[in-house]
């Protein structure tokens, strides 16, 4: 389906009941459905950011002015680098130990060292996460149980984001970046998904404090491992939307 319309004006979402049409990314094994589309720093609702995946796992926004530099605007949602951030109101939770991320951002901010963007992690401290790394963006993951990091820096010019993390050992943990795999299980050392099914706690851009001036545009996690074929129908989805 291309961008719908209304006249001139595009219509961010567009539901039958409770269902959502548009956009249709991919619906199995999708737990969390972040998009800030079309919202208003004018809006009632401004300060909850809706999971519209359906399984209610709101956010909520903390600290924001509601303006273009904290706040929405047609770049997606703006932190303004001082004390912005986001942080789920309860646990992701997941059927599988499979986990696929799926992220869209804009003016990336790399100017902070070890600034986690988004944090997806467990009780025992295994995660998996989008930093900023010495002025790169990077995937990093770890296991608490073997003490295992490991990490994959993507280019400069990367606004989607998508980590596939298996839970089964040795098998293939890959990255893609606008849509294309960038990293696969023979570019780095193979690590396995061992975070728990249940209480994750989700952070978007704050890192003991810090944060900085990216933007965010959509956030996706599915309790299964995406194919690439299904990771390229959810990146032309976003790239016709946001322009990517």
């Amino acid at each position: 389906m291309t961008q719908v319309k209304l006249g001139d004006k595009n219509i961010p979402f567009i539901y039958q009941g409770d269902e959502l049409l548009y956009p249709n990314p991919i619906k199995d094994g999708l737990v969390l459905y972040y998009d800030v589309k079309g919202m208003s720093n004018s809006s009632q609702y401004k300060n909850i950011l809706k999971d519209i995946s359906g399984n209610n796992s709101d956010a909520i926004l903390k600290n924001f002015n509601y303006t273009n530099e904290s706040g929405y605007s047609d770049k997606g949602l703006k932190f303004d680098g001082v004390d912005d951030y986001i942080s789920s109101l309860g646990s992701i939770n997941r059927k599988s130990k499979d986990i696929t991320i799926e992220i869209c951002l804009d003016d990336i901010d790399k100017s902070t060292n070890w600034q986690y963007l988004v944090s997806l992690k467990d009780e025992n401290n295994n995660f998996i996460s989008i930093l900023i790394h010495y002025s790169k963006i990077d995937v990093n993951i770890s296991n608490s149980i073997d003490g295992k990091h490991v990490y994959y820096g993507l280019d400069d010019d990367t606004k989607h984001i998508t980590v596939v993390l298996p839970s089964k050992e040795n098998s293939n943990t890959s990255v893609y970046t606008n849509g294309k795999e960038t990293f696969g299980s023979t570019d780095r050392e193979s690590i396995a998904s061992t975070i728990s099914v249940m209480n994750n706690e989700l952070v978007f851009n704050s890192y003991q404090r810090k944060t900085n001036k990216t933007a965010m545009k959509s956030l996706k996690i599915y309790d299964r491992t995406l194919t690439e074929e299904e990771i390229q129908h959810n990146y032309k989805i976003e790239k016709e939307r946001w322009g990517l």
